[in-house]
């Protein structure tokens, strides 16, 4: 499973919200140790609205460079 977190505000400096995306991957490793699990954090990129074309593909990019190493590809 990965959990993901995008690059809107809540990836801002000072965001509470990555360090709750990790508690909440790490709970789910405790509660399934048997699971595979990983965590992507999307970059805050400075721009106010929902991402764009140009920002949904940078972030497969990250995306896809995780599931490529988590599955060994």
């Amino acid at each position: 499973m990965i959990t993901a977190l995008g690059s809107m505000d809540a990836t801002a400096e000072g965001s509470l919200w990555p360090e709750s995306i990790e508690k909440a991957t790490a709970n789910m490793r405790d509660l399934y140790p048997q699971g595979e699990f990983a965590t992507v954090i999307f970059p805050f990129t400075g721009y106010g609205q929902h991402p764009r074309v140009g920002h949904n593909r940078a972030n497969a990019e990250l995306l896809k460079k995780l599931i490529k190493q988590k599955m060994d590809w």
